[in-house]
């Protein structure tokens, strides 16, 4: 914006004071004072250029870099002596909003895009340069010097001022009167710009058909003073130049930003399948480690020993956290056995017996057995144990 509002006929020739211009140049130096500041924290930060990473490698730096040399010319006095190679180097500021390429990644992207696309663009630059050639070359054949001619009397040799200008040698529509004679001595049309005399010529004019800005008052020109037929020759290259090969650059553009689009899309989704795929063989590596858990992250019973037996003759599969008790542990055999024990430790075979129940050997007797064995432990008479 500061250099947007910039006049150039604000100098100090013209208006020695100008609140204006000084904000402008004040508002001028505080941007370059910024951007070096900015350039001079990324190179202590990233260091300058030896390093994989640091400033200079990125390309767009340069960019930047050189931005920030241009602006500290804000810096050095222009008053007196001869300046003017000094006032076309500030004339590069203008490159200062050339930084937002490097700020927003789309419009970074669209840069890119077209550099990619320039050696696509060369084969439709090669076309467009043919096109000019070959009807450079026939422009050059057909109407070399028919824009140069004038009515001169034939009696005092003079140029007629009421006569047509260009006129036709013949063929054309643009007929000098009578008692006057078309010579090709004058000059050619647009202050001799326009014409088709030589092949440098002829391609600028083509040029400015294929612009078409002003095209139809050329066709005019070519049939007022060759044939009206020679609106075949400006047709067809209209239909070759702006409408067909002007409009391949556009082509060759769009199809390059698609195909570069689902480059990325498929970049972005291959980055995400990696990704969970990733995450699912940390989850599957957590549940193997896991205590308790397997690779389907299911929780298994704990390894089991032998208990008792229980009905039908088959052994009882006990855990390791209930094998707890100790020989002559009533209260560990009732755990083991879930009959009903009495609290007082047993004594004698019993007491073996016991003992062989709480080492797991697969003694123990469940359901009806341990009516009996609960039976064997009961006291006589109130006397002393059996």
């Amino acid at each position: 914006i500061q250099l947007a509002v910039y006049n150039p006929f604000d100098i100090p020739q013209l208006n020695p004071v100008s609140p204006f211009r000084d904000a402008l140049d004040i508002i001028g130096k505080v941007f370059s004072i910024l951007f070096a500041l900015e350039c001079f924290v990324k190179c202590i930060a990233l260091g300058l250029i030896v390093g994989e990473k640091t400033y200079l490698r990125d390309g767009w730096n340069y960019l930047d870099m050189f931005i920030v040399i241009i602006g500290m010319l804000d810096f050095i006095p222009s008053g007196g002596g001869d300046t003017g190679n000094l006032s076309a180097l500030r004339s590069l500021r203008v490159m200062r909003p050339l930084r937002a390429v490097t700020k927003f990644p789309e419009l970074r992207f669209l840069v890119v895009l077209l550099l990619q696309c320039i050696p696509m663009l060369s084969n439709v630059l090669g076309l467009c340069c043919f096109i000019f050639f070959v009807f450079g070359i026939l422009g050059v054949q057909l109407y070399a010097g028919v824009l140069r001619g004038l009515c001169y009397n034939v009696d005092d040799g003079m140029a007629g001022d009421a006569t047509p200008a260009p006129c036709t040698l013949g063929g054309g529509t643009a007929v000098c009167p009578l008692n006057y004679e078309c010579l090709l001595l004058g000059e050619n049309d647009s202050r001799g710009v326009v014409h088709f005399d030589s092949i440098g010529a002829a391609i600028m004019t083509i040029f400015q058909v294929m612009t078409m800005e002003g095209w139809n008052d050329v066709m005019y020109l070519i049939q007022d003073t060759y044939s009206p037929m020679m609106f075949l020759y400006f047709v067809l290259l209209i239909f070759l130049g702006p409408i067909f090969a002007i409009q391949l650059f556009l082509v060759v553009i769009s199809t390059k930003f698609a195909e570069t689009k689902e480059s990325l899309k498929a970049l972005e989704a291959g980055q995400i399948a990696e990704v969970a795929v990733l995450g699912d063989d940390q989850e599957l590596g957590e549940g193997h480690h896991a205590g308790g858990l397997g690779l389907d992250n299911q929780v298994y019973p704990e390894p089991v020993v032998g208990g008792g037996v229980v009905a039908g003759g088959a052994p009882e599969m006990l855990p390791i956290s209930a094998m707890n008790g100790r020989s002559g542990d009533t209260a560990s055999i009732k755990d083991l056995t879930g009959g009903e024990q009495s609290k007082e430790p047993s004594a004698g075979g019993d007491g073996a017996e016991g003992e062989q129940l709480a080492n797991g050997n697969g003694n123990g007797i469940a359901d009806g057995s341990n009516k009996d064995m609960g039976s064997a432990h009961e006291t006589a008479d109130g006397g002393a144990p059996l």
